[in-house]
């Protein structure tokens, strides 16, 4: 039988939450997830804490390593999902994809890109590209608070799939489609101004350039001028 699992957090029943994988099945109104083997060794590690007995320390101990590489706690053990895991990371690019209101802080509207630079368990503080005077105190990081029952309002921004370049692309295209997708989103910005004529300019000869075969030596070169220029000038 084959299983979609969804990373996510559970807990035993008052215990700390802990990162797993949900198999989208219950057993007896437990929610039945798998969990990798350092996972099982903290869940292990909080049960001898927490003055578990040893002979239920000792099962989970000897759960074995499946052949996909998850230790399965399905099928016998109280575990219950608090919430999905967010899938991002610190470091990565993301983009908004809902208004964001922090009042009476700032506004921030669909489409802004940034930096993640912390995850909590209550926020996300992300790093944004562009410039919001109301965020100087706190160095242009914008803070989004996570609720049960709200959707969290990002995306990861992948260049790759926004472009249709395939996952095997080579790092030039990689980077030229995350440029495109930059200058795109400041000549949208600047709309109906010269300033946005000639960014949608330089999309379209990084939509050019992007559409050949190869990139060789003298393209790169040509390349980092004009994304030079388009993002920084």
């Amino acid at each position: 039988m084959t299983f979609n699992l969804t990373p996510c957090r559970f807990t035993f029943d008052g215990s700390p939450e802990f990162d797993g994988f949900s198999y989208g099945t219950t057993w007896n109104g437990f929610d039945n997830v798998c969990v990798l083997p350092q996972v099982r060794d903290k869940i292990v590690a909080y049960f001898e804490l927490d003055g578990c007995d040893s002979d239920t320390i000792a099962s989970l101990r000897d759960l074995p390593v499946r052949e996909e590489g998850v230790v399965s706690l399905a099928g016998g053990w109280a575990t219950q999902i608090v919430r999905k895991a967010l899938p991002f990371t610190v470091g990565q690019r993301v983009i908004t994809t809902d208004f964001v209101d922090n009042f009476p802080t700032v506004l921030c509207n669909a489409g802004e890109t940034g930096t993640v630079e912390e995850i909590t368990d209550e926020r996300i503080m992300v790093r944004m590209d562009r410039h919001f005077p109301e965020l100087n105190e706190w160095t242009n990081s914008l803070e989004i608070w996570l609720w049960d029952d709200v959707e969290v309002p990002l995306a990861p921004l992948d260049p790759v799939a926004r472009v249709g370049l395939s996952a095997d692309a080579p790092s030039c295209a990689v980077a030229i489609a995350e440029a495109i997708h930059a200058v795109a989103g400041k000549a949208t910005r600047a709309a109906g101004t010269k300033e946005g004529d000639r960014l949608l300019a330089v999309v379209a000869t990084l939509q050019a350039i992007l559409m050949q075969r190869g990139c060789g030596a003298d393209e790169n070169q040509n390349l980092t001028q004009i994304m030079d220029e388009a993002i920084f000038g």
